[in-house]
């Protein structure tokens, strides 16, 4: 999958960073959930609307 992540503070949350222009359609579903889960809170730049 063509993302990074980083740290979104130092307690919680995640940024999703799009590497390659993908679509946020094409994320892994499964793995968004789990970062949601682990995280609390998800940033994603890079992604068209």
């Amino acid at each position: 999958m063509g993302i990074n992540t980083q740290f979104l503070s130092e307690t919680f949350g995640q940024t999703i960073i799009n590497t390659d222009n993908i679509s946020l359609l094409d994320l892994d579903r499964e793995e968004i959930i789990n970062l949601f889960k682990s995280y609390g809170v998800l940033l994603f730049r890079g992604f068209k609307y």
